[in-house]
């Protein structure tokens, strides 16, 4: 039996024309983990020894210990189940040091293109050689932060082994071809006309540093799950907002603090746990850096479900090209967008959910500073909007149009989740 497993690995290999030795040590794993177990005829403990056995003979002990350290408890998992024994490969691939983490520069896509794909071969392999030549230390003492840290770096110089190319811009480039090409023809080239604005880099929205502030020392919340008047009263004053009757029961009083903390709660600065609001971990980065707000804040302006995402993606860049009233964007969106979506039902969203996403996007930008309407006489007052009303326009401000730009940006840069 071990002979036949050590000839499987081999004729694997073979089928590409590879030696072992330039086989990283994630596809042994991945091949033994998981390409056998779960394609093939159930896990194998000789097909797992047989990877060991050739990564100790093309010179990598550590990763062949760090394989016969995993075997059993992976494979006893496909012996109990798919789903478990796909969460045990995934839990001993991570241990084993070599799976690339998300770092600030990048975040790994769950469906990404050959670029994309070279690159992260090319993490593995890096994170595989700082493991072997004891570098970095799987379970050690901030290891965590040494292999992001290596990573980090590798990511942001120009490597040969890709043709001299920075692997984050690489990455970027192909995930921005991919998205310009994706949907409608329209969409594509009112998009390019888009990334054709130069902007200076975004700056931090005031409101969201206000609540941010605010949030560091926890926000205790009504039975409801509401933030107390005191708490709104104390970010109004910061702001300047007025609001209906100068009074304020609840949150329902200030429209903009509701949105405001939507979008806080939607991109992860905010959490809540039991009748307590809290930073999460990207909220501690962003009230820290106004840097890291003003990106988080950004992209976080055009929303996370994909749908109401590629609405507002049409909204900034009409609003790129000068004033507009919403029923323009939303006509603009409706020839651009609506034509490559179906529901589950396979129909076209309705035309409400459009506008819907248009109002949306326009209302976080109005309480966040950067969008305004065309003509102060139209605004009852700094936390109202206007839902449609004919005649009315909006435009970016200067800080929206940077925005603006910095949240098309990171669409484009995003990971995508589906092909």
């Amino acid at each position: 039996m071990a002979e036949s497993a050590h000839q499987r690995v081999l004729d694997w290999l073979s089928a590409d024309g590879r030696d072992p030795a330039d086989c990283s040590q994630a596809e042994f794993q991945q091949f033994a983990w998981h390409t056998v177990p779960y394609r093939g005829d159930g896990p194998s403990a000789d097909v797992a020894e047989a990877c060991a056995q050739l990564l100790d003979l093309s010179g990598r002990p550590r990763a062949a210990a760090a394989m016969r350290r995993h075997n059993p408890e992976v494979l006893a998992a496909w012996e109990r189940s798919d789903s478990a024994g796909f969460r045990a490969f995934v839990k001993a691939n991570d241990a084993t040091g070599i799976t690339p983490p998300d770092t600030r520069l990048l975040t790994w896509a769950g469906v990404f293109g050959s670029v994309e794909a070279e690159v992260l071969d090319g993490a593995e392999r890096l994170l595989e050689a700082a493991v072997e030549d004891g570098r970095l230390v799987p379970g050690g003492r901030r290891w965590r932060h040494a292999q992001r840290d290596l990573l980090q770096r590798w990511l942001s110089a120009p490597v040969a082994a890709h043709g001299g190319a920075v692997p984050v811009d690489a990455v970027r480039a192909e995930r921005r071809e991919r998205w310009l090409e994706s949907g409608t023809e329209i969409r594509g080239d009112i998009l390019r006309r888009a990334l054709g604005v130069i902007e200076p880099p975004p700056e931090r929205p005031e409101p969201l540093q206000a609540l941010l502030d605010v949030a560091v020392h926890t926000i205790p919340l009504t039975e409801a799950h509401r933030v107390p008047p005191a708490v709104i009263r104390q970010i109004a004053a910061r702001l300047d907002w007025t609001t209906p009757g100068g009074t304020v029961r609840s949150e329902r009083h200030v429209p903009a603090f509701v949105t405001l903390r939507q979008l806080a709660t939607d991109a992860g600065m905010l959490v809540r746990r039991g009748r307590e609001l809290r930073l999460g971990p990207a909220g501690r980065a962003a009230q820290s850096s106004p840097e890291v707000l003003a990106e988080m804040a950004a992209r976080a302006w055009f929303g996370v479900e994909e749908f109401a995402t590629e609405v507002s993606e049409i909204a900034a860049s009409v609003l790129l090209e000068g004033p507009a009233a919403a029923s323009r964007i939303a006509d603009v969106a409706r020839s651009a967008v609506l034509p490559a979506w179906r529901r589950i039902d396979g129909l076209p969203p309705d035309p409400e959910e459009l506008h819907d996403a248009v109002h949306a996007w326009l209302r976080k930008g109005l309480v966040l500073g950067w969008v305004e309407l065309s003509s102060d006489e139209d605004a009852d007052d700094d936390t109202g909007i206007d839902r449609g009303t004919p005649g009315i326009s909006y435009r970016l401000t200067t800080a929206g149009r940077r925005a603006a730009i910095a949240g098309l940006i990171g669409c484009a840069h995003a990971p995508r989740s589906r092909p």
